[in-house]
């Protein structure tokens, strides 16, 4: 107790000697010869051996408690500014939370992880047609061909399940443990269980919606729900995969139970909508010489690759690809500077067969086309991926691969933060695979708009 006070006591002392200081200086009275040095000197003079100890953790405390306060002040700001953002999200979820008996509920951004598996969100899309799933009737709303009726659509969830240990009491995990919820605010509007998958078992087996893995193992998905047309239009709406791995009865206490708010962005199909999306598609293909103009959900194909993007995010941090600064605007640690950020596309690239003539694809083929409605703000090509090829190569955007090999890429660009926060823009990844020249006639260039959501 006598140490701590005698601590209080040099703390104490420290800031009203750098208060005197900084007030003698003021008035020209920290000379050698000056009375207040004089006074310090002596007053602590007797004490200064006794104190040797303690007194350079006494100053290290007083440095802490400053630099503590000028990164408060830092932030101070910016936590003002998202504060009221995450404030609201705060309450919604902890509401919904409450209506579930406790169940967790976090963004698709978080770690998603049950007991046994671990779940990555890549993209969420709607569709009337019958996509990269199973068939299935079984809750009606759907022709004999697969596509959608009576006011209904697919919801569809990509994303990959990774079996972090094997389930020795079940052995398998079942997608049928899977709901969609759709809330405005903190009420509740609908929920649909799984409807289908893209398993591999048939959707006649009764365990068409079973899938058995092995610790480490992946795998893709498309984890299909119907949903109706007035709440897939409402963008008052939200949607949550409710992710319960064991099946427990609503209620009881599963702390590997989650609701997970998805990053879904109401693009409305409406006729209106379809028609000037396509009017725009039809406007910026003339301007690219009659390239043809997709979204991320269509089929992307060049002549030799086929391209599946799950997600485009910013960031100011070097992440998981590879440091370059050629273009500038990075600093030494990979981070970016001059009010730019790094644009990330990340994508799965399949070799439909091997291009004998290039014998490799470019990465640097690849660019990135701002547009504001059907007019052109900017591009910018390639900067850098997480290629295993080393930067300072000559073929560090170079790609080998054989027929059938799938490689995940996240794809980056260097992007002003003007265009990334201006929502009126949309970026189009734009696929040359051959480096053809503007202009020249080839039919396997397409721009393809992105689903990025600010």
């Amino acid at each position: 107790m006598k140490k701590t006070n005698i601590i209080k006591i040099i703390i104490i002392s420290i800031v009203a000697i750098i208060m005197l200081l900084s007030i003698g200086k003021n008035l020209n009275l920290t000379t050698n010869n000056n009375l207040l040095v004089k006074f310090i000197n002596n007053v602590f003079r007797n004490e200064e051996k006794d104190r040797e100890n303690i007194t350079a953790d006494s100053a290290e405390i007083v440095n802490n408690a400053v630099d503590d306060k000028a990164a408060s002040t830092n932030t101070e700001n910016k936590d003002r500014l998202s504060s009221t953002t995450n404030n609201e999200q705060n309450r919604i979820f902890e509401g919904i939370s409450k209506d579930w008996y406790g169940t967790k509920v976090i963004t698709q951004n978080d770690n998603i992880v049950s007991k046994y598996y671990k779940f990555t969100i890549h993209n969420t899309s709607t569709s009337k047609k019958l996509g990269d799933f199973n068939y299935s009737d079984n809750l009606g709303h759907v022709d004999k061909d697969g596509n959608t009726m009576d006011g209904y659509s697919y919801f569809i969830v990509n994303a990959t399940i990774e079996c972090l240990e094997e389930d020795r009491f079940f052995e398998a995990l079942s997608l049928g443990n899977l709901y969609i919820l759709a809330y405005n605010g903190t009420e509740q509007q609908t929920g649909h269980e799984l409807l289908t998958a893209n398993n591999d078992k048939p959707i006649s087996s009764k365990r068409a919606l079973w899938v058995k893995m092995k610790k480490g193992d992946k795998r893709d998905f498309n984890l299909v729900f119907l949903v109706e047309d007035k709440f897939i239009n409402d963008k008052a709406v939200d949607f949550y995969l409710y992710i319960n791995e064991n099946g427990s009865a609503q209620g009881t206490n599963d702390k590997y139970k989650s609701l997970v708010k998805l990053d879904y962005r109401n693009t409305s199909s409406s006729t209106d909508a379809n028609k000037d999306e396509k009017h725009i598609f039809n406007e910026i293909s003339k301007q690219q010489y009659g390239t043809k103009v997709i979204t991320q959900n269509d089929n992307i194909e060049s002549k030799y690759y086929k391209f599946t993007i799950h997600k485009t995010s910013t960031s100011k941090k070097l992440g998981e690809f590879n440091y370059c600064d050629d273009l500038g605007h990075v600093d030494k640690d990979g981070n970016t500077i001059d009010g730019y950020s790094y644009l990330i596309v990340n994508a799965t690239i399949e070799c439909l067969e091997v291009d004998e003539f290039f014998g490799v694809l470019s990465l640097k083929n690849l660019q990135m086309f701002f547009y504001n409605d059907t007019k052109w703000e900017g591009g910018t090509e390639l900067l850098t991926a997480n290629n295993d090829v080393p930067m300072n190569s000559k073929s560090a955007m170079m790609v080998k691969m054989k027929k059938g090999e799938k490689r995940d890429f996240n794809l980056v660009f260097l992007v002003e933060d003007k265009f990334i926060n201006d929502k009126a823009v949309d970026f189009y990844l734009y696929i040359n695979e051959n480096g053809s020249a503007q202009g020249t006639n080839d039919k396997y260039k397409s721009l393809v708009k992105l689903d990025y959501v600010r």
